[in-house]
């Protein structure tokens, strides 16, 4: 009798056990995201849930909406806007509803928020020049338009710690080096390749890694004082790039050849392998790092690929001209 309540006591915890890993593994990988891809040709911004892959909802923003996306740290609130409207819509992730709207009076290409959510930068410009607008999330409100050194930014990243706005601009091939701080112009880096487009930071802040759209190149540069140590080819047209969560591997976009292009960051950036595709558009990693999603606007579509075995685990349809690709915690 004492044996078999002592078995009966060891399957109890065994069982407790098991579930309590099970659980933790699927909050792990199986855990419920929302997929936010701004639509540029038809201006609308897709949803879609990460574990059925089957779009929920779609969110009109005008005649075209902007590339870029910004969303808060707490997962609350999305930032797009309208490409040539001059607007930033403020979209309310629990119901992707629009409830506000700021009005930026300039041409919206790049959207971009700040790792401690006080910020939305947006790359705009036309009519009075370009320029970087400073939404503060809180008062939802421009509270600076930021101008020295800008000529023509498209997409914007920021150091880990915040202090710090890096700005792809591919009219100068240069990446303008904004401090957050006081909200003004820092330095710029020159990228040694033509066409700075995109820009992603390692996860120790210390490397940027940068797609050169006309260099054809992934430049990578010290983050201490902007020197360039490599100049990687990249396929023609490099026009995005992401970093693995481990910063292990970096991912580059070469939109022409339609290629996604992998280099083992360990190795000296020797390429890990070459996964062809239709036209690449943007690319971002899951953040559990297992999976990788790429908008390809030849078939106006979001695949998702196996980080480790880079198969094709799904391709769900999108609206014309998918662009950038944003996460939000499930609801």
């Amino acid at each position: 009798m004492k044996n078999r309540v002592i078995l009966i006591i060891v399957v109890l915890i065994m069982g407790i056990i098991l579930t309590v890993t099970g659980c933790a593994g699927v909050s792990q990988t199986e855990e419920a995201y929302k997929l936010y891809v701004p639509n540029a040709g038809e201006g609308t911004v897709s949803v879609l849930d990460s574990l059925t892959r089957q779009t929920t909802a779609t969110i009109n923003v005008g005649e075209s909406v902007s590339h870029g996306l910004g969303v808060t740290p707490d997962n609350s609130l999305l930032f797009t806007g309208d490409l040539d409207g001059g607007n930033i819509y403020v979209v309310d992730t629990a119901t992707d509803q629009i409830k506000n709207t700021i009005s930026v009076g300039e041409r919206v290409h790049g959207i971009d928020m700040s790792p401690d959510g006080n910020y939305v930068l947006v790359a705009a410009g036309r009519n009075s020049g370009p320029s970087l607008v400073v939404i503060n999330v809180e008062l939802q409100e421009v509270v600076t338009v930021i101008q020295d050194d800008l000529v023509g930014p498209t997409h914007i990243t920021f150091s880990p710690d915040g202090k710090r706005a890096y700005v792809a601009d591919p009219e100068q091939s240069a990446v303008v080096v904004v401090d957050m701080v006081n909200l003004v112009t820092e330095t710029v880096w020159q990228t040694g390749a033509e066409g700075a487009q995109e820009a992603r930071t390692s996860p120790q802040g210390d490397l940027l890694y940068v797609a050169n759209y006309e260099g054809n190149m992934l430049t990578v540069l010290d983050t201490t004082d902007g020197q360039v140590l490599y100049s990687l080819p990249a396929g023609e047209e490099t026009h995005a790039v992401d970093v693995s969560p481990d910063g292990q591997f970096v991912w580059v976009a070469a939109s022409k050849t339609g290629e996604i292009i992998i280099f083992d960051v360990e190795n000296e950036y020797s390429i890990v392998d070459t996964v062809t595709f239709g036209r690449p558009n943007h690319i971002k990693f899951h953040p559990a790092g297992n999976e990788v999603y790429i908008t390809d606007t030849s078939s106006n579509s979001l695949t998702v690929l196996d980080s480790a075995t880079y198969e094709k685990l799904a391709e769900i349809p999108l609206g014309q001209s998918p662009h950038e690709i944003s996460i939000v915690r499930g609801n």
